[in-house]
């Protein structure tokens, strides 16, 4: 994958067939991160009186992954391949503020893969015996990480 940035601010992100195949299979998966996961109280001191508020974040979670995973379905859609060179390539033109979209996507998909794993240390990730069923779960937190490095890279 490269990313070039153009004069104009935006970013053009080109991807070989596999790389595209991997990065959409992977934003497939979207959302990962429980609506759950986030709250304003504590599990181990919980406020009754954040009960409500509570409630209305996890609401507000949802409708805000729904609505991102429409936008994210529209376009991925919108990727199409670029046959015109020697290899064909798949081309996204995107600006900053569609970065900072996609990480926080990409994000949710590490976050949600590594709370389904029981939140393991990195030192547990790379010396642990994982069940094959892991595995995906894994590549998909690997994976989603080093697409967000590659994204903050290209814009700082």
């Amino acid at each position: 994958m490269k990313i070039i940035r153009q004069q104009d601010g935006q970013f053009e992100m080109r991807m070989e067939k596999d790389e595209w195949t991997a990065l959409s299979d992977l934003l497939s998966q979207y959302p990962l991160t429980p609506a759950e996961h986030h709250s304003l109280n504590s599990e181990d001191h919980p406020d009754p009186d954040l009960k409500e508020s509570d409630q209305w974040l996890r609401e507000s979670v949802s409708s805000h992954h729904t609505e991102r995973e429409t936008q994210l379905k529209q376009w991925v859609k919108s990727v199409k391949p670029d046959d015109s060179g020697s290899d064909i390539e798949y081309p996204a033109t995107f600006d900053a503020e569609r970065a900072d979209w996609l990480i926080e996507i990409l994000n949710d998909l590490r976050v949600g893969s590594w709370l389904s794993l029981d939140c393991p240390s990195p030192e547990e990730v790379s010396e642990k015996s994982w069940q094959s069923k892991d595995w995906p779960t894994i590549w998909a937190m690997e994976v989603s990480g080093m697409y967000q490095s590659i994204l903050l890279k290209a814009l700082s």
